[in-house]
């Protein structure tokens, strides 16, 4: 009915707790601590998702020099709230 841990779970990942079920029975569990149902099956098969993966990024830089609409004349962006793309200025504000 209840579990008392011997110090708080604060990170993401696989934690082994101790279960006491009886004063003679105590049993091993693994806490799997995760954002997502996604996220736990990828730390259950092994996975560590604390690790950033490549995911083919591109970074521009800004070049003042350039003229609008010229490569390098500024970074296009997908903000991740699905809002499409916004276009940022000299200042890098949209």
């Amino acid at each position: 009915r209840q579990v008392v841990l011997s110090q708080p779970i604060k990170e993401l990942g696989l934690h082994t707790v101790a279960i006491s079920l009886h004063p003679e029975v105590e049993v091993h569990v693994t806490i799997n601590v995760a954002r997502s149902q996604d996220e736990a099956q990828r730390q259950a098969r092994g996975e560590d998702v604390l690790v950033l993966r490549d995911e083919g990024i591109e970074l521009q830089t800004y070049d003042p020099d350039a003229e609008e609409g010229e490569a390098g004349a500024g970074s296009e962006f997908s903000d991740e709230s699905g809002g499409g793309m916004q276009h940022l200025t000299d200042a890098g504000t949209p």
